[in-house]
C-alpha cells in the first residue's frame, strides 16, 4: 500500500521524519512557513544521522514542502485519494493555530498521529479537532532545526511509537489495525512500533522531559550539570518519582523503576545538550512551560498527588510565563 504522508511543523522532530520518509522514496509533504519553507522550497533538507559512531549528513532534494493555503487546493483536486497519514509535530502551544487547517482537510478516516511533549496530547487535540482518528504518540529521538532547512538528529536511534489511547471511539484503533503504518515506517528506517499500551509510552517520555527540561531551566545548567552528583540530579530523580507516582495513579506500571529509566537516559546524552524549553524561554516567547510543567501538576491536583519538587519549577517561573501561557491546559 502507497501511504501518503503529511508532517505538519518543519521543527527538529518534523524535519526529521519528513527527511527519512522522502529519502526512501515514500510519498511525504512537509508544511512549512517563512524563511523555513524558503530554504527547503529552495535546497531541500539537508538531514544529519549522529546515532554514536554512525554519523551521516543527507541532502534529500525530492521532499514536497508547501504551506497549509497550498496543500489545501492540491487536496481539493484530488477527490478519491486516500487520506494522509498525518503527523503532528508542532509545539503544543500551537495546537489552536493549526486546528482550523486539521479540520479543514481532515476526514472521518484521517489518521492523525501528534509527536508532541507532553502527557495525553491525543486527548487534548481532540479538544480542537473535530474528526479524524487522533491517537497518541512519542519519539525518543532528540532532534533540532541546525540552521534554515538543515536538522540534526542524535540518540542510538531513531524510535517512534504511536497508538490510539482508546479514550474516545475514534481513538481506538489497535497495534495490528496500525501495523500497516509501523511496517511501512520501518521499511524508511524508522524504529517505529504500533503500540496497545501508547499512554506508558507517552508519560515515559514526558516524565523524562519533565524532570530534565524543569530541572535545566530551574538551574539554568545544561546535562552535564545532571550527570554528576549534586542537586540538579536529585532535582531530575525527585521530579522522576512523582512523575512515576502520577503514571500509577492513572494505572500505568512501568515494569522498571522510572528515576533510574531517566537517569541512565539522561547519561546517554551529549552532556551539551540544552532543552527547547530553555531556549524557548531565554528567547522571552511562547514556549510549553504549561504542558510540560503546569499540566502534570493539575493532574496530579486532580488525583491526589503531591508533587513538590516539581512545583518548585513551576512556583519559580510561573510569575513571568504567564503573559507567555495560552489557557489551552485548563481542565
Amino acid at each position: 500500500m502507497d501511504i501518503d504522508y503529511l508532517v505538519i511543523g518543519a521543527g527538529g522532530i518534523g524535519g526529521s521524519i519528513a527527511g527519512t520518509l522522502a529519502a526512501s522514496d515514500k510519498n511525504v509533504t512537509l508544511i512549512a512557513r517563512g524563511p523555513q519553507l524558503e530554504a527547503l522550497s529552495s535546497n531541500g533538507i539537508v538531514l544529519t544521522a549522529d546515532f554514536g559512531e554512525q554519523k551521516k549528513e543527507s541532502v534529500i532534494r525530492n521532499i514536497d514542502v508547501c504551506d497549509q493555503e497550498a496543500y489545501i487546493k492540491r487536496r481539493r483536486g484530488s477527490e478519491g485519494r486516500m487520506p494522509p497519514v498525518i503527523f503532528i509535530c508542532v509545539k503544543s502551544y500551537s495546537i489552536p493555530d493549526i486546528a482550523p487547517f486539521l479540520n479543514e482537510i481532515g476526514t472521518a478516516d484521517t489518521i492523525m498521529i501528534p509527536i508532541l511533549n507532553g502527557m495525553c496530547m491525543g486527548e487534548y487535540i481532540r479538544r480542537f479537532v473535530r474528526s479524524g482518528r487522533v491517537l497518541d504518540g512519542c519519539t525518543y529521538l532528540s532532534a533540532m532545526k541546525d540552521g534554515p532547512g538543515r536538522f540534526l538528529m542524535k540518540g542510538d536511534s531513531f524510535r517512534l511509537v504511536f497508538g490510539g489511547d482508546g479514550m474516545t471511539p475514534s481513538s481506538a484503533l489497535s497495534a495490528a489495525e496500525l501495523g500497516y503504518i509501523a511496517e511501512d515506517l520501518r521499511s524508511a528506517g524508522i524504529d517505529a512500533e504500533a503500540s496497545d499500551d501508547i499512554l506508558s509510552h507517552s508519560i515515559r517520555k514526558a516524565s523524562f522531559v519533565a524532570a530534565s527540561a524543569g530541572t535545566g531551566l530551574y538551574f539554568d545548567i545544561r546535562l552535564k550539570d545532571m550527570q554528576r552528583p549534586g542537586e540538579p540530579r536529585d532535582m531530575v530523580g525527585g521530579i522522576a518519582e512523582e512523575m512515576q507516582s502520577l503514571a500509577r495513579s492513572i494505572g500505568v506500571s512501568f515494569g522498571f523503576d522510572l528515576k533510574e529509566d531517566i537517569l541512565r537516559s539522561l547519561d546517554s546524552l551529549s552532556p551539551d545538550t540544552e532543552s527547547s524549553l530553555q531556549r524557548d524561554i531565554a528567547a522571552g516567547g511562547m514556549s510549553e512551560f504549561d504542558s510540560l510543567i503546569l499540566n502534570p501538576l493539575r493532574i496530579g491536583k486532580e488525583r491526589g498527588i503531591d508533587m513538590p519538587t516539581l512545583q518548585k519549577v513551576a512556583d519559580r517561573f510561573l510569575s513571568s510565563q504567564k503573559k507567555h501561557i495560552r489557557k489551552q491546559f485548563d481542565r
